[in-house]
């Protein structure tokens, strides 16, 4: 990862974060049109995805993922992703924007003209750069005081944990895996999301030798990222404790599975995972057993189908799948 602000952080953190970024485009306007009218993309590679887009509305997710793909080194058109009008027209943008930080706001500064209008701190005065070529340090507004925090996995406050090494906060239980005492003493505990930054990438591989990988050490930590990236989407409410408990569950599903039991797959001894093919065959199980519970109910079918294609495209992703 490179060093935190620079521009190469951004495209770091947006490549990693393109399939949430696509999962939160729900429609192709304004975001597909806006890179076009910008001259981000071609009229002809517009054209191609707005028509595939047409043609088989349930894959918006894939068709964005795909402009994503596209313009992943070009820092001015990641900008242009969390323009105003995006940022209004699809909510769920909002705290991707936050996390990739100050990296996609859009400057505009003309690197010929030493006078600049700066509105922070400063009430739109025109300022000069100095000698050196660099704006004045602007007056810095105080930092919120007693401003509320939460666990980024179920949005409510107390008792939280904080990682060390980003501002994210969980509690001991909805992080995975559990927060020990131990770990959460020393002031120096890593959340698996930053754990997962410091391992090397895996090198590419088909799909078929990926699963057939036996799991341990990182693969496990990139397991508990899969988990953990799912447990923390708002839809995921739904498959996080034992289905069994609903009426009628056990007569429609004979095998139910959920994100708490995969979890503690992960890392019990009794019945923990010999491969990697073993835990996506559980994912898959969960996501299937909801599907048919839910046949009758579309929007809940519908969100069965997003949460899948989410973790597949992240699946792909972490393993570096070819």
């Amino acid at each position: 990862m490179s060093a935190p602000g620079t521009s190469a952080q951004t495209l770091d953190l947006f490549k990693a974060h393109k399939v949430e970024i696509s999962a939160a485009i729900s429609k192709l306007f304004p975001f597909l049109h806006g890179l076009r009218d910008k001259k981000i993309i071609s009229e002809e590679d517009f054209k191609n995805w707005e028509d595939k887009g047409k043609a088989n509305p349930n894959d918006i997710q894939e068709v964005v993922y795909d402009v994503l793909e596209s313009i992943q080194s070009n820092l001015p058109a990641i900008k242009e992703i969390f323009c105003s009008s995006n940022l209004k027209a699809y909510e769920d943008l909002k705290p991707l924007y936050e996390i990739l930080g100050n990296g996609t706001q859009q400057q505009n500064l003309d690197s010929q003209d030493r006078t600049l209008r700066v509105t922070c701190g400063t009430a739109g005065v025109p300022q000069r750069k100095n000698e050196d070529g660099k704006l004045p340090e602007p007056a810095r507004a105080p930092l919120e005081k007693n401003k509320p925090e939460e666990c980024i996995v179920c949005k409510k406050e107390d008792s939280l944990i904080h990682c060390s090494s980003c501002p994210r906060c969980f509690h001991d239980d909805c992080h995975i895996p559990k927060i020990s005492a131990k770990k959460r003493n020393t002031g120096k505990w890593k959340c698996t999301f930053c754990q997962h930054e410091d391992l090397v990438r895996d090198r590419p591989r088909n799909k078929d030798q990926v699963l057939k990988l036996n799991m341990r050490g990182k693969r496990i930590v990139k397991c508990d990222l899969l988990l953990l990236w799912i447990w923390c989407k708002p839809k995921s409410c739904h498959f996080v404790d034992n289905p069994a408990t609903i009426q009628n569950y056990n007569a429609i599903v004979k095998r139910p599975m959920w994100l708490k039991r995969i979890a503690g797959k992960l890392h019990k001894r009794k019945e923990k995972y010999d491969t990697l093919g073993a835990f996506k065959k559980d994912m898959h199980l969960m996501f299937n057993n909801f599907q048919k519970f839910y046949k009758d109910n579309n929007d809940r079918v519908k969100d069965g189908k997003e949460l899948k294609f989410e973790f597949e495209k992240k699946f792909r992703e972490v393993f570096s799948i070819l």
